[in-house]
């Protein structure tokens, strides 16, 4: 039963590295792309799209977003006594 337990194990080690194995890495990924950008005799669309790429990945790209607008909101608590009020801001005194 040890043997087989230790089989078991074996096969399942050998299967997960098998399969780590064929998944490309982050540093794996970053390098082609490096590579490709840095080939003179790629073409350069494919250059391009490799720079573009690499910085999609270190977020070179910032997008500005400019947001406008009437924040200010009410909202009615008439329906709410005096002391329900005061108990809901106790609740939120201590935060």
């Amino acid at each position: 039963m040890l043997r087989n337990v230790k089989v078991k194990k074996y096969i399942e080690e050998r299967l997960a590295k098998k399969e780590a194995e064929r998944i490309a890495k982050q540093d794996e990924i970053l390098e082609f792309y490096t590579t490709v950008m840095r080939d003179d005799e790629e073409d350069t669309r494919e250059r391009i799209k490799a720079a573009d790429s690499l910085a999609k990945t270190y977020a070179m790209f910032k997008q500005d977003i400019n947001l406008t607008g009437d924040l200010n909101h009410s909202i009615d608590l008439s329906y709410m006594s005096n002391e329900e009020l005061d108990e809901e801001l106790k609740k939120y005194e201590d935060e």
